[in-house]
This record gives structure tokens, sequence and C-alpha cells, in this order.
């Protein structure tokens, strides 16, 4: 009985072990964050927090529609910390559709330099605009 008691112990501490080192908001290598015509709709200055690993990719879309409106995103973006995160590329991707006034996607590709914080920040707008139609704002965390 009394080894019966211990193997129940030692199991369920294995297993309390094993669920305690399993984190599903664990930070991944590598993120992608997508933004669309329907999230700007709704918020002009678009906002979010990420973290992820040091080494790691970060890949940023957003929603763009140069073509039909004339407004663009600001390239290369701001990096509030060069020694943290670096732009590594900028593409744009024109649409899959052939509707006129389909919109594409621009993609920047950042690497995690180096450890600690920062702001990535673009703005959409027609170059004779005072103002951005909308802003991006990324707030990175790379551990």
């Amino acid at each position: 009985m009394r080894r019966c008691c211990v193997l129940s112990v030692l199991l369920a501490s294995i297993i309390l072990i094993n669920l305690d080192c399993w984190d599903p908001t664990s930070p991944n290598k590598n993120i992608t964050v997508i933004v669309d015509y329907d999230d700007f709709s709704q918020n002009h200055d678009y906002s979010k927090n990420v973290r992820f690993l040091a080494e790691g990719t970060l890949t940023v879309k957003l929603f763009s529609n140069t073509g039909s409106t004339g407004a663009s995103w600001s390239n290369p973006a701001q990096i509030s910390d060069p020694t943290v995160l670096e732009q590594t590329n900028h593409v744009y991707v024109p649409p899959s559709s052939p509707n006129p006034g389909a919109g594409g996607q621009d993609v920047w590709t950042l690497k995690a330099i180096g450890k600690g914080d920062c702001v990535v920040y673009m703005e959409y707008k027609r170059y004779f605009d005072p103002l951005p139609a909308w802003t991006f704002t990324l707030n990175v965390t790379v551990l």
C-alpha cells in the first residue's frame, strides 16, 4: 500500500512539473503579424504587443492599396532600438484578385539581433498629406 502511495505521489509530481514547464503563451522564435483592411477600418491607429525569442524573425504584413489610393507605407520601418531589431527586407505583394481597387500587402522582415524592448512604427499616407491615414505601432519584446 505504501509503495502504491509513493508511486502515485511521484507520478503526480512528474505530471505537475511537466505542466509547469509547458506554457501555451511561451514566445516563439518566429512571429508573423498580419493586419488587414478590416483591422485598419476599425482602428486607424493600430497597435499590438508581441514577444519572441532572440535570433528569431518578425514578419509584418500590412494591407496596402498603393495602386488605387496613392498612399504607401513608410519604409524603412522606424525601429526605436536598432540593437534589438533590424529590418532585413521589405516587399510589396500585389493583390491576388484582378479586380480594380483590390489591395495587396506590404511585407517587412525584421531580425532580432539582441534582447530587449523596442517599438516598430509605420505610417500609411500619400506623400502630400500632412497626416497619415493609418498608423501601425508594434511594441516588441525580444527574450
